[in-house]
């Protein structure tokens, strides 16, 4: 599944976010503060039925961020490519595959499910993003 949505902000700005929700997560997961995030990096959450692994697999600063989430048979692979479009606008494609833990994808009325589910997911949380930094702009040149 793929969802591009244009933003009003410039890309770099869009990365510190998605950056520091990572950041967030693994603290609120670890209690751990990393400066930084890097592929390779991974971690574990508890969530409402299980545990979480969470692997960090694509890190490009002010690029792209992607990680995978394992749990149980199935595991989710995500990704945010940012493109710069001037200075203050840029294209963010989002990505996701779902697999099971024997490779197999999801098919048929599930996966058109499963992908429309996160695509309204991925709009409001780009959107809810856009708006935040765009009201803080506003905010500092009052």
């Amino acid at each position: 599944m793929e969802y591009i949505q244009e933003v009003k902000v410039c890309s770099n700005q869009m990365f510190d976010i998605f950056e520091k929700s990572y950041l967030a997560d693994i603290y609120n997961a670890t209690g751990k503060k990393i400066p930084t995030l890097y592929s390779g990096y991974s971690y574990s959450k508890k969530i409402h039925s299980g545990e979480m692994k969470i692997v960090i697999n694509n890190y490009l600063e002010n690029r792209s961020i992607g990680s995978s989430y394992i749990l149980d048979d199935k595991e989710i692979v995500s990704s945010y490519t940012l493109l710069p479009n001037g200075d203050n606008s840029c294209k963010v494609i989002y990505k996701e595959i779902i697999h099971s833990k024997n490779q197999k994808e999801l098919r048929g009325l599930e996966k058109w499910m499963a992908e429309r589910r996160f695509k309204k997911m991925a709009k409001k949380y780009i959107t809810g993003i856009e708006r935040h930094l765009v009201k803080k702009e506003r905010k500092g040149h009052e």
